[in-house]
């Protein structure tokens, strides 16, 4: 399982959290608002008010949800970064794993909270 973060302005956050789950490059996407970045940009330091992406894939989809969050995203050079996860709850991994071979529009009988075994 990868977690694969990166960071947006607000108005787009939701728009490439739905594409990138509705094509099944990840099995969910959460928006964390209200961050406030500082960084350097060309030379000069620079902030922007921003929301962070969290999402959920299989490995073998890393490149292509980067390669789709790219093409989405509105800035020069995007933040995304894939981490590995150590350790994860074995009924959530198949759960991600059911979600991500989907196919793209395929209807599904019951919903992430009971696949994933929350109430």
């Amino acid at each position: 399982m990868r977690i694969v973060y990166c960071t947006v302005p607000p108005e787009k956050a939701e728009e490439i959290a739905r594409t990138v789950v509705e094509e099944r490059l990840a099995a969910c996407a959460g928006i964390c608002g209200g961050l406030k970045s500082l960084y350097w940009w060309k030379g000069k330091l620079d902030k922007a008010d921003e929301s962070l992406l969290i999402m959920k894939t299989r490995r073998g989809l890393v490149g292509k949800l980067m390669e789709r969050i790219r093409r989405l995203h509105p800035y020069e050079v995007p933040e995304i970064v894939s981490v590995r996860a150590e350790e994860a709850y074995e009924p959530y991994e198949r759960w991600l794993r059911a979600e991500t071979k989907a196919k793209a529009g395929a209807a599904r009988t019951g919903g992430r909270k009971r696949a994933a075994g929350r109430a």
